[in-house]
């Protein structure tokens, strides 16, 4: 709706917002199924670069499950629910602890400088949401106005949507406690294995 009405770097600058409150729910969740492995996940999780660094873990976790679906159908002729599906890339996620998921601050920060580009025509989605808020001024001295960021608005809102189609079942799991119940001990019990 802002992008629609001349206001497309705050939407982008809340896209990515977006993606990071969705980063937090992925390792909130994980916290829950592991709390022996939660400690200082609250701290960390105020850090933006943190917020992101889960978010990409979360993408790559995705990305290495996708195709499982299709093998549990090539093998048994029945397609997953989209809880086993769920359960899966939590799965994934928890495979080196949470804290291959949650960084500490000093590696996320880390993380995020390698990510940024000097190239001024393009912003890497960590940095959208400062360029969409903030004016700043380029190593050359010219003005850089949160405008410079509008062109990537239909880009962030994108990958906003990805991450809640990737977990819409998420919600449905988090909100009813018998299927908390399942979800939590499907992954506790495959990674202890």
């Amino acid at each position: 709706m802002l992008a629609e009405n001349n206001h497309t770097s705050r939407a982008a600058a809340l896209a990515v917002i977006g993606v990071e409150e969705f980063a937090k729910s992925v390792a909130y969740t994980l916290a829950a199924i592991f709390p022996e492995q939660s400690d200082g996940i609250k701290s960390r999780l105020i850090q933006h670069d943190v917020k992101h660094w889960v978010a990409n873990i979360f993408e790559g976790a995705q990305i290495v499950t996708d195709d499982w679906p299709l093998i549990v159908f090539q093998e048994t002729g029945m397609r997953p629910s989209s809880r086993e599906v769920l359960t899966e890339l939590f799965v994934e996620l928890a495979r080196n602890g949470l804290s291959g998921v949650v960084p500490n601050i000093q590696q996320a920060r880390e993380h995020r400088k390698k990510s940024k580009f000097e190239d001024d025509q393009y912003i890497s989605t960590p940095y959208v949401k400062d360029a969409a808020f903030y004016v700043d001024i380029s190593s050359t001295g010219q003005v850089l106005s949160p405008s410079r960021v509008d062109r990537f608005a239909s880009s962030e809102i994108a990958g906003l949507e990805w991450y809640l189609d990737q977990s819409c079942s998420l919600q449905e799991v988090l909100s009813d406690d018998e299927r908390w119940e399942q979800f939590s001990e499907g992954v506790g019990s495959r990674v202890a294995r």
